[in-house]
């Protein structure tokens, strides 16, 4: 983090320009933790699905050719599939999640596990 460089810091007098420093380097660490938690939860998904992929292929003496993968996650993991496409030997299709979103907070929270979804 010794080479984060912010715009403009040389414009605070002294005191302000280390604590600006400071607090974007804090930031810069706390997005660098969730990006390395993120890229090990991906790996570590990827790594469970082999296995049942293996699993599936002993027990039923076939292999698999693809992976449909729909995500049930509202915020965030749109790019889920992708980058579990890039970890795994089958192609990953994706399978499109109900949409809720034009539904009224109360009718949505109702549907969201009925539909699969994870808030």
């Amino acid at each position: 983090m010794d080479d984060l460089q912010v715009r403009g810091i040389s414009s605070f007098p002294g005191e302000k320009a280390a604590s600006v420093r400071s607090e974007a380097q804090n930031i810069l660490g706390d997005f660098q933790k969730i990006l390395k938690r993120s890229v090990e939860e991906v790996d570590g998904l990827a790594k469970e699905i082999e296995n049942t992929i293996h699993f599936i292929e002993d027990r039923e003496k076939q292999a698999v050719t693809s992976l449909w993968f729909r995500n049930g996650l509202l915020d965030g993991g749109d790019g889920l599939a992708a980058a579990l496409a890039a970890k795994l030997a089958v192609p990953v299709k994706p399978v499109p999640a109900a949409a809720l979103d034009s539904l009224p907070e109360a009718e949505r929270a109702i549907l969201t596990p009925l539909a699969g979804l994870i808030p």
